[in-house]
């Protein structure tokens, strides 16, 4: 359970560290000055979505999704088969059942970081 802290631990201060390192403060002009054009690899009038950073982003972030409910869904299985063979073997029925709670914790801490991800980007990724 430590180890399961730890790691919580680990990607909270990596977040923390990461939204800080990202925030740039708002463009302040001279009076009577306007801001250069953004050109095609930038943003236009606040709009994320033609951003092509965005695209891999969400792109990258719906793979993820999908792999790890997959892969969830797939050692839930492989723990509830290991559970169901133990039979009477005390030492097998505890590493079923403390996989799937790994697996259970896995998911819970990966939909915090879904949700801190929306947060951190500006109007959510979706």
């Amino acid at each position: 359970m430590k180890k399961a802290f730890t790691i919580v631990k680990t990607i909270l201060a990596v977040a923390t560290v990461a939204a800080f390192v990202t925030y740039t403060p708002p463009v302040v002009m001279a009076q009577g000055l306007t801001p250069p054009a953004p050109t095609t690899s930038q943003v236009k009038n606040g709009n994320l979505e033609d951003n092509p950073i965005m695209k891999w982003i969400e792109f990258f972030i719906n793979v993820l999704s999908v792999t790890i409910l997959a892969g969830g869904s797939v050692m839930i299985a492989w723990a509830g088969i290991q559970y169901m063979s133990a039979r009477d073997n005390a030492q097998a029925v505890q590493a079923a059942k403390q996989k799937i709670w790994n697996v259970i914790f896995g998911l819970i801490a990966y939909f915090f970081l879904y949700a801190f991800i929306q947060w951190l980007v500006p109007g959510g990724v979706f």
